[in-house]
């Protein structure tokens, strides 16, 4: 579970990177415990693109 109003730490790392794409994973911790994992898929744009 997931407190609310304590100081939480957010770190995020950039696992891989497979030509436009960019594979990030994170985590949200309270002290040694984590409360929350994530993991995202970025895609770089080409130039011109809105």
């Amino acid at each position: 579970m997931t407190p609310i109003g304590r100081r939480l730490e957010l770190d995020a790392t950039l696992d891989r990177v497979e030509g436009r794409k960019r594979f990030v994973s994170g985590r949200l911790r309270d002290g040694t415990a984590t409360v929350a994992d994530a993991e995202g898929l970025f895609v770089e744009l080409f130039p011109g693109q809105p």
